[in-house]
C-alpha cells in the first residue's frame, strides 16, 4: 500500500482522500457519545452550524484532515525536508489524525490544526530571508486564530518565536511584528462581540473557560492506557531516531527538523494551562509527529515498512472498533 504514496504526482492525492475515508470510516458505522475538549469561541460559533458529532461534522472533519495532509506534503516537498519527495508525510498525518475514536469527530483541535500547519509553512519560509516581515506577522496572526478555535494553540506563538530563533537572527523589531499579528484576531473578535453587546460572552468562553491547571477529564480504562502506551512508544521512537533524521542532511534541513522537535516539546505546555482536557487533546502532537513518522518509514527497507504500516493500520482500526469488544 505504501507504494501508492511513494510518488510526488499531485493527482495521486486522490489515494490520500480514499485513505482518509478508510481510516476514518468506523465513525460513520458507529458514532459514540464522546466528550471533546473545551472549544474556543470560534469553534462554538461553528458548532451552531455544523455540530461536532453530526454526519455533516464527520464529513467536514474528514475533508479537513485530507486538506491538511495535502498541505503537509507541500511543506515537506517544498522545503526538501525528507530524503525523497512523496505523499508519505501526508499519509501518516492522516493515519495519526484518525488513530483513536476520539480523533474522528469535528473537534476544536481538528479545526485548529489547519492553522498549526499554516504557521509551520510561514515559519519555514523565513529561512535565509533578509526581509520576512509578512511571514513573521502571519505566524502571530495564524497562532491567534488557532487559539480562538482551541485555547491551547497559543503555544504556536511560542513555537513561532522559538522557531524563528532557530532559523534566523530574530530581532526585537520582528518580535514586535509577531506580537502584533497575535493580537489582531483578539482585537477584531473582541470588537465584534463588543459591538453586538456580547463581550462578556467572549471573555467568559474564550478567556476564562479555556484556562485551568492540569484539568484532565475522564476516567482511565484499559483502552486509555493502551492509547497512551502507543503514544509513548511513538515519542520514544522519534527521540532515538533523531540522529537518523539529521544524518546526511544539510544545515537547513537539520534546522527544519529541529523546529519539528521543538513543536513536539512545546505541545506539552498546554497541559499546564488548558481547561477541560480530553483524549482528543493529543491531536496537538499530530502535525509534527506525522512528518517525523514518515521519515522512519522512508528510511526503512521496503518489505519491513510495508509490514510495519499494515500492522499499525490494523492495530489502530482494532482500537477504533473497540465498541464491539
Amino acid at each position: 500500500m505504501l507504494a501508492l504514496f511513494r510518488t510526488n504526482q499531485f493527482v495521486a492525492n486522490i489515494f490520500l482522500l480514499l485513505y482518509a475515508i478508510i481510516v476514518r470510516g468506523s465513525v460513520f458505522m458507529q458514532s459514540e457519545s464522546i466528550v471533546l475538549s473545551q472549544p474556543g469561541i470560534f469553534s462554538k460559533l461553528l458548532y451552531q452550524w455544523i455540530p461536532s458529532h453530526s454526519i455533516e461534522g464527520l464529513v467536514v472533519a474528514t475533508v479537513l484532515v485530507f486538506v491538511q495532509a495535502v498541505l503537509i506534503n507541500i511543506i515537506v516537498g517544498k522545503n526538501r525536508i525528507a530524503n525523497e519527495i512523496s505523499l508519505l508525510p501526508g499519509m501518516f498525518y492522516v493515519l495519526l489524525s484518525s488513530a483513536f475514536s476520539e480523533f474522528l469527530y469535528l473537534s476544536p483541535l481538528i479545526l485548529a490544526n489547519t492553522f498549526y500547519i499554516i504557521v509551520l509553512m510561514e515559519l519555514l519560509s523565513t529561512y535565509r530571508k533578509y526581509s520576512a516581515a509578512g511571514a513573521i506577522f502571519n505566524i502571530g496572526l495564524w497562532a491567534g486564530v488557532a487559539s480562538l478555535f482551541y485555547g491551547s494553540y497559543l503555544f504556536l506563538f511560542i513555537l513561532g518565536v522559538a522557531g524563528l530563533a532557530i532559523l534566523r537572527s530574530f530581532k526585537l523589531r520582528e518580535q514586535l511584528m509577531a506580537i502584533s499579528g497575535l493580537l489582531v484576531p483578539y482585537i477584531l473578535a473582541g470588537t465584534y462581540f463588543f459591538m453586538t453587546d456580547n463581550f462578556s460572552e467572549f471573555w467568559q468562553e474564550q478567556m476564562q473557560d479555556n484556562f485551568g491547571f492540569l484539568d484532565l477529564q475522564g476516567t482511565p480504562d484499559l483502552i486509555f492506557y493502551i492509547k497512551i502506551g502507543l503514544l509513548g512508544l511513538m515519542l520514544l521512537t522519534f527521540i532515538f531516531s533523531y540522529n537518523n533524521y539529521t544524518k546526511k542532511k544539510n544545515i537547513q534541513q537539520q534546522k527544519y527538523i529541529n523546529v519539528l522537535f521543538t513543536g513536539l516539546l512545546l505541545s506539552t505546555l498546554p497541559l499546564f494551562f488548558q481547561a477541560n482536557i480530553h483524549l482528543d487533546h493529543l491531536l496537538i502532537l499530530v502535525p509534527a509527529a506525522g512528518i517525523l513518522l514518515s521519515f522512519n518509514f522512508q528510511n526503512a527497507r521496503g518489505s519491513f515498512a510495508e509490514s510495519a504500516h499494515l500492522l499499525l493500520l490494523v492495530g489502530l482500526l482494532v482500537l477504533q472498533f473497540s465498541f464491539y469488544w
